[in-house]
């Protein structure tokens, strides 16, 4: 099979349980970018690069990016050279710098003109409009969007962890962060 040399995919990383596992709504994430891959392998016979995207690594000692990683080598038997890592990002807007500055650096060796946005619903307008803005047209962004099951129906304590907020609760949380970085981006 050929690799895909007009777009990569980038899953978007979420913070990791306090015991070190992947989130029901991470699992999500890889899953939909899995189905996504088979469906470009089967539809067009290419192979698409995937960037797994997330840090976090002083809570747990180790990278959102590598579990993200095994979970689509080793739980959804996607190639090895396919996947790789940005483990360094701890927000949504680093992870569009960082994967930026991979492609920059022609860490895949080519430059897509497309990018496979993956990310939860909840999440996506704001990981779309960072994205649009750090790669400024030159790449299209293309939404794929995973499941938001894995959060809680009931609403939870907004003090606490944000993967206890209601769907609600997440929706609306998103939508002040995207309406915050609107302003300042207008200012």
């Amino acid at each position: 099979m050929e690799p895909d040399m007009r777009r990569i995919m980038v899953v978007l990383g979420q913070q990791l349980n306090p015991d070190g596992s992947m989130t029901k709504i991470l699992k999500d994430r890889c899953t939909r970018a899995a189905i996504a891959f088979e469906e470009i392998s089967a539809n067009e016979g290419l192979k698409t690069s995937i960037i797994v995207s997330g840090g976090g690594v002083e809570k747990v000692g180790f990278p959102e990016s590598k579990l993200m990683r095994e979970n689509l080598v080793e739980g959804h038997g996607l190639p090895d050279d396919c996947v790789h890592e940005e483990g360094e990002s701890t927000t949504t807007a680093e992870n569009a710098t960082n994967v930026k500055r991979m492609l920059d650096e022609d860490a895949l060796g080519f430059t897509p003109r497309e990018i496979l946005l993956v990310t939860s619903k909840f999440h996506m307008p704001r990981a779309h409009y960072l994205f649009e803005r750090e790669f400024n047209g030159d790449v299209e962004i293309r939404e794929v969007i995973a499941s938001d099951a894995g959060l809680p129906k009931e609403d939870g304590d907004l003090d606490g962890h944000i993967n206890q907020y209601s769907v609600e609760q997440r929706y609306a949380f998103e939508a002040k962060l995207l309406e915050e970085l609107r302003a300042a981006d207008e200012n």
